[in-house]
């Protein structure tokens, strides 16, 4: 019924490290992991660039007719690798 304000060997309650203890995490934890998630989350960014960059450059490659024969034309380029072909 009453909390117990006295110091004891792991000091006084509610414990400072009690989430570690209970298995949560800790904030400089935290703090870490939503930097890795930053991280990770740049790092797809970069790498959804480059797949972007690359069908760009695959599809200008092309000649007019092989454009012509799969339904885009040259100034679609764009539109198309971002959001695809509207059928």
């Amino acid at each position: 019924m009453f909390k117990s304000m006295t110091s004891s060997t792991q000091g006084p309650w509610p414990y400072p490290d009690r989430a570690d203890r209970a298995g949560g995490v800790s904030g400089l934890r935290k703090a870490w992991l939503r930097i890795a998630a930053g991280i990770r989350a740049y790092r797809a960014a970069l790498a959804r660039k480059r797949y972007l960059r690359h069908a760009m450059a695959e599809l200008e490659g092309l000649d007019d007719r092989m454009l012509r024969d799969i339904g885009v034309s040259r100034c679609e380029i764009g539109r198309v690798v971002r959001y695809g072909r509207e059928l």
